[in-house]
């Protein structure tokens, strides 16, 4: 498992620091790059209490991470080389800083209040996967070992969330038929739009949901970072309108921006399982 330092110039990142340790590659991916950013502006989320927190322990949690090229946009959708504005941003954010930036930051805030509340519980790491083209998936992260997983990656490439969720969820039923005391599963999904295969995806948790035991078996939060439009409607239609397309069960919640910016990661997390 990786030390890792906490950058120097305020960090790098897609969201959920509480990754990047040693865990095991499923797939290929690209070469990975330091990014740097400029010192942001800090949202400040609403405090979580640890007692809320530890709740967490009675899940198998995976989080997801969009690497994908558009997250290395301004949370306002616009690039260093394109006009700026947009409206519904919240105004304690920086409309210049990245999405990966502002992952980077809420991540590590993240992981240090779970450190805190999951540590008497000893559940100190999580399964965190990376995807963009293709996924990475790291079965063990350290808590601790966060800030520098955003240093030592870079947005790129197109946003495959279909293939990485299908690939966890198949190996968290297989999982459960070799052990019924499996955990149920937590999964975050943090990115910034659409998928690219968005039918696929909503069909991918429709057929979960037809192989779950009760209700309570797995939570699904989408976490939207930046703004899109196109990517809200989508969340919310997964959101509102999963039974309506004949899933079992209703398993997902998601948040836009402004409530994610809002809430904080912590409290998504907990709204998902709280649903």
């Amino acid at each position: 498992m990786f030390k890792l330092l906490r950058p120097a110039v305020a960090g790098v990142a897609v969201a959920l620091s509480l990754f990047l340790g040693a865990g095991a590659l499923i797939s290929r991916a690209d070469a990975m790059a330091v990014v740097v950013f400029s010192p942001p502006m800090q949202s400040k989320p609403a405090p979580v209490s640890d007692e809320r927190l530890a709740t967490i322990a009675d899940y198998d949690v995976i989080v997801f991470i969009d690497s994908s090229k558009s997250m290395s946009k301004t949370l306002s959708g616009t690039t260093k080389w394109t006009a700026t504005p947009v409206a519904n941003l919240p105004s304690d954010v920086s409309p210049d800083e990245s999405r990966w930036q502002w992952c980077a930051e809420q991540t590590e805030s993240l992981s240090k209040q779970l450190q805190r509340s999951l540590k008497a519980h000893a559940q100190d790491h999580l399964k965190v996967v990376l995807f963009n083209d293709r996924y990475k998936v790291y079965k063990d992260v350290d808590l601790s070992s966060v800030p520098n997983f955003f240093n030592n990656n870079r947005p790129g490439g197109n946003t495959n969330a279909n293939d990485a969720l299908k690939s966890q969820l198949r190996a968290y039923f297989a999982a459960r038929e070799q052990n019924e005391n499996v955990k149920p599963l937590l999964v975050a999904m943090i990115t910034d739009g659409c998928p690219d295969d968005p039918l696929g995806l909503r069909q991918t948790i429709i057929d979960a949901t037809k192989r779950m035991h009760s209700p309570d078996e797995i939570a699904i939060t989408f976490l939207q970072v930046g703004v899109d439009p196109k990517a809200t409607r989508y969340l919310r239609e997964l959101d509102n309108d999963l039974v309506k397309a004949r899933a079992r069960y209703d398993i997902v919640t998601s948040k836009s921006f402004d409530q994610l910016d809002k809430s904080g990661l912590a409290l998504a997390l907990l709204d998902a399982v709280h649903k």
